[in-house]
């Protein structure tokens, strides 16, 4: 379970802070879709990760949990990105 809500925090909390960092310092990009890229980032993990995993019969539960919490987690994560940006 550690594993899981590790993982599923990276993608929740990191991946967006990554991509404000990108955008925002590192490359020259339209506030548009500085705001588009890091809405996006700020996603849930997608079923492919679970579908690649399956395939490969390789983590597949870890897979599969972090989807679900992903998914839970971005509930908060993604409305207090929009908040943030402003947006809606």
């Amino acid at each position: 379970m550690g594993e899981v809500l590790w993982l599923s925090a990276l993608k929740a909390i990191f991946n967006p802070f990554l991509t404000f960092v990108l955008v925002i310092y590192v490359f020259a990009v339209d506030p548009f879709w500085s705001k588009a890229g890091i809405i996006l980032s700020a996603m849930p993990t997608g079923a492919n990760a679970y579908v690649v995993a399956q395939q490969y019969k390789v983590h597949v539960e870890t897979a599969s949990s972090v989807v679900v919490v992903s998914t839970g987690m971005s509930i908060i994560t993604i409305s207090f990105v929009l908040i943030w940006l402003g947006v809606g």
